[in-house]
């Protein structure tokens, strides 16, 4: 997936939500400080000004027939905060669509995706029409599959990995998404695999921190090279 470098702060790329009339193209936010996937929605652009409401790419659900809307006794809603604002929406399911329409052998095709359907919200640039949620499953709302979850329980990825390219400059360099593997053009030298210790921020042990080659001690009398 090509991603736009949106000054360094954040990385946008695209997919395609549900099917027939109402697929619609969304530009994705990734985020790996989070798990849940939100879109805006109709409504939830609606309540816009009228002038504004023509920069985002509105998903509307009844125009998709592979939409799956939960009774309304039975939609979970959520109310999240983020730093730049908060968002309100309910979880329903639809069809996406990563890669070319058209080609099959570039593409990958999730039928069951789970994802949150904004409401009203006052966090959202018009650079972006969805926050999608990267980070393991104990960052998401109860009973939420996460995005990259739902690709790996589909099984239509090469390996169960996702790997960033980020650009410091997008007139120089591309920057890029990979799913199910990772471009070896991009780096120098041999992979090193970490385990996460801690899911909810990525956190990894650290065997020592040295400055200078001298050891500072700070790691518990755990030893590395």
């Amino acid at each position: 997936m090509d991603l736009e470098n949106a000054y360094n702060f954040g990385y946008i790329g695209e997919f395609y939500l549900g099917s027939g009339e109402g697929r619609t193209r969304i530009r994705t936010m990734l985020d790996t400080g989070s798990a849940n996937s939100w879109i805006v929605s109709k409504e939830s652009v609606q309540k816009k000004k009228p002038a504004d409401q023509a920069k985002w790419n509105v998903f509307d659900k009844s125009l998709s027939p592979t939409f799956r809307e939960p009774e309304e006794n039975d939609k979970q809603w959520a109310k999240i905060n983020f730093g730049s604002g908060s968002l309100r929406g309910y979880f329903a399911h639809d069809q996406c669509t990563l890669g070319s329409l058209n080609d099959s052998s570039n593409q990958l095709v999730l039928d069951d995706y789970m994802f949150g359907l904004i409401q009203e919200e006052n966090t959202m640039q018009d650079s972006f029409d969805a926050i999608i949620g990267m980070a393991y499953p104990e960052f998401a709302e109860p009973g939420v599959v996460p995005f990259f979850d739902s690709l790996m329980n589909a099984g239509i990825m090469g390996k169960n990995v996702f790997a960033f390219h980020m650009s410091m400059n997008q007139a120089e360099e591309k920057s890029e998404l990979m799913l199910g593997s990772w471009d070896d053009s991009k780096y120098e030298g041999d992979l090193k695999w970490h385990k996460v210790q801690h899911k909810l921020f990525w956190s990894i042990a650290l065997d020592d921190v040295k400055v200078n080659g001298k050891s500072l001690g700070l790691c518990g009398g755990r030893t590395g090279k």
